[in-house]
């Protein structure tokens, strides 16, 4: 109580009565302030890498309870990459299908429908875009996601060929993954790697084409990012984007992820709380 009265006269009336008081009862406020900083938890929420020393093991985190990742250069990885990594039974902001595609507007017609008047298609066109991501969210489904979400779905302004009676949409999901049936390691013990995985379609599509192209991208990201492969194990698709150019071409990328174990001479050391 009197070391607190004392800092509280040293900030709040001037200084010097605080300050008698403290040096009366021999308290070097200095000193106290300097034992409380080092006795204090880290801000960072997760441990920090020493270059060349080893410290004490790390206690093996929950899946459920660990929310960082150590990036191969010995720092955290951003949170959000954490999030889209870890938590693959959850809708996270980041793990999102980006498609763009041409489509023809009799495939977002219902039995027993006509194409409106020429002037109404784009509108049409942009009311009945959900149709294809409920397509393109099925795709998901069939190929490792275990649920899937609409974003957002809409037509391209001025996309439309009146002459062909297609437009060109674009379609963001976000989408959920099965959990792995390996068992993780201790997280404290790896490093989390990244790459862009691109996938190019054999030759420019019909518009009818992008269905069948959107599986066959899938499978290929799923053949190339497995969770029991040797050389990336653990591995995951984060996200990716379906882009078709003017010529027709069709090309995929995905952000994939996987565990690796942590480079030379690098330690984790594990939190102080």
């Amino acid at each position: 109580m009197i070391l607190l009265l004392g800092l509280a006269l040293v900030l709040f009336a001037g200084g010097a009565a605080g300050l008698q008081m403290l040096d009366a009862h021999k308290i070097d406020p200095v000193a106290w302030l300097n034992r409380v900083v080092a006795s204090s938890p880290p801000a960072e929420d997760g441990p920090a890498l020493v270059p060349g020393k080893a410290g004490a093991p790390a206690t093996p985190v929950p899946l459920t309870e660990q929310n960082w990742l150590i990036s191969p250069g010995g720092g955290l990885v951003d949170r959000a990459t954490v999030a889209a990594y870890l938590r693959q039974d959850r809708l996270v902001e980041t793990r999102i299908a980006r498609l763009t595609r041409r489509a023809p507007l009799a495939d977002l017609l219902q039995p027993g429908e006509k194409l409106p008047a020429p002037v109404y298609r784009q509108a049409f066109a942009d009311i009945r875009a959900q149709a294809l991501a409920e397509r393109d969210c099925a795709a998901l489904m069939a190929a490792f996601a275990t649920r899937c979400e609409m974003v957002s779905a809409g037509v391209v302004d001025e996309s439309l060929d009146a002459a062909g009676e297609t437009a060109e949409f674009q379609i963001v999901l976000t989408y959920t993954q099965a959990l792995d049936p390996a068992t993780m390691p201790d997280l404290a013990t790896v490093v989390l790697r990244e790459d862009r995985l691109t996938l190019d379609a054999a030759a420019p599509a019909e518009a009818r084409d992008d269905s069948r192209l959107l599986a066959g991208f899938l499978q290929g990201a799923m053949d190339e990012c497995r969770p029991d492969s040797a050389t990336r194990p653990q591995c995951r698709i984060l996200s990716f984007d379906v882009t078709r150019d003017e010529a027709g071409q069709t090309k995929a990328r995905f952000h994939i992820a996987w565990l690796g174990p942590l480079p030379a001479g690098l330690y984790a050391a594990p939190p102080l709380n």
